[in-house]
């Protein structure tokens, strides 16, 4: 009976929904590509009109001092044990579920792959962004593979519902998973709205010269993974011979097998006799917006994507992107750059970058036709399907 008269206060709006989010990966100020996820839905939740709902954050060491943070809707909870015991296998599996239990959430959000191992609670809502590590195991090494395609498996059983990036990783978690459609639930992503055509030339030089580029350059950003092929593009680019132009890379390098991108990068520049490819590990947002915006095109020629940000992010700062038409880039770029056919085929990418580099007007019409294509994401679409979802 009291489930009943729940269940009716939900619907009628009298009932205020508490819901819990693992939100450890907002922790420190790199928070990397599922840090930034859950950071814009959560900005956006900030934002909306959310009535009287509670929002529990659990954190595992310390909280962020964003002022969006602080709004009332918010809950926000450091985790530990007895005697500040911590741990994050300790946070996640024991000290989460227990909080989620004691503070009565009605949903509980998880946004990176997993559940934790005791969280009993038939509420939970799990992110998967994608399959990579089923489809193509190669591409990782066997401490990231195994556990990944152990938790993320064992997530999809136990889930009430999984959020996917995109119809394509949709189709993958019912193939692989196979799981029941109504289950699974597809919420676009988007570019940070930080990301626009920049006009300020001044700003522009100051980053470039911050990097080392001196004059015109293209960009790749992302994570180095084999499925990305930055080192078929680096082959490409030397093969040209490039002029003036410098070819920067922003992003770790995580190829399985080795592919030892910086002592491709070495031999070039030294072959060379200047600094034609640079690579940076992590580059600030900040930086991240002017170096778009200088940037003559934009590389991100992936054969395998759950949904691909980056190109999105390019589009929105009024660049062009080189990309593919594989996976789920079919439905993020749909045709809105300049795509290649084979991103394994070295002379077909140096004869793209050619084109690119000398074609003023390719660039302008890709220009045109990225920008209006870019304006259907946003992140506040995302965030209140997902919460729609949650509320379910």
């Amino acid at each position: 009976m009291l489930s009943v008269l729940a269940d009716s206060l939900r619907v009628t709006g009298l009932l205020i929904l508490r819901i819990g989010v693992d939100a450890h990966s907002l922790e420190g100020l790199r928070t990397g590509a599922r840090g930034r996820y859950l950071l814009s839905i959560v900005k956006e939740w900030a934002e909306m009109d959310t009535g009287d709902d509670q929002f529990f954050l659990y954190f595992q060491k310390n909280i962020p001092s964003w002022d969006f943070l602080r709004h009332e809707k918010f809950v926000k909870k450091i985790l530990k044990g007895p005697l500040g015991i911590s741990g994050f296998t300790l946070y996640y599996n024991v000290f989460l579920p227990r909080a989620a239990g004691r503070d009565k959430v009605d949903a509980c959000f998880f946004p990176f792959y997993m559940l934790p191992y005791f969280y009993r609670r038939g509420n939970a809502v799990v992110a998967i962004h994608d399959l990579a590590f089923v489809a193509h195991p190669e591409w990782f090494s066997w401490k990231h593979r195994i556990p990944l395609q152990f938790l993320a498996r064992k997530a999809s059983k136990k889930a009430k519902y999984v959020i996917v990036p995109s119809e394509f990783s949709k189709n993958e978690v019912l193939s692989r998973f196979h799981m029941a459609p109504g289950r699974v639930k597809v919420t676009y992503l988007a570019p940070d709205a930080i990301f626009s055509p920049e006009k300020d030339l001044d700003a522009i030089n100051r980053v470039k010269a911050k990097f080392g580029l001196k004059k015109r350059y293209f960009l790749g950003v992302g994570t180095v993974f084999t499925r990305r092929h930055v080192e078929k593009v680096i082959s490409a680019f030397s093969a040209i011979g490039g002029g003036d132009w410098q070819f920067f890379i922003a992003g770790r390098d995580l190829t399985n097998p080795p592919l030892h991108i910086d002592l491709l990068v070495s031999e070039i520049n030294r072959r060379a006799g200047r600094e034609m490819v640079i690579r940076r590990d992590f580059v600030e947002d900040n930086d991240l917006v002017f170096l778009y915006s200088g940037a003559d095109f934009c590389v991100y020629l992936s054969t395998y994507e759950g949904f691909g940000i980056p190109p999105l992010e390019a589009m929105a700062s009024g660049s062009i992107v080189l990309t593919t038409n594989y996976t789920a880039l079919r439905e993020s770029v749909n045709g809105a750059g300049c795509i290649i056919k084979d991103p394994t085929n070295i002379q077909e990418i140096r004869n793209a970058l050619e084109g690119l580099m000398t074609n003023e007007e390719l660039r302008n019409d890709l220009r045109k036709k990225g920008n209006e294509w870019v304006k259907q994401f946003s992140w506040r679409k995302t965030a209140e399907e997902t919460l729609e979802i949650l509320k379910n």
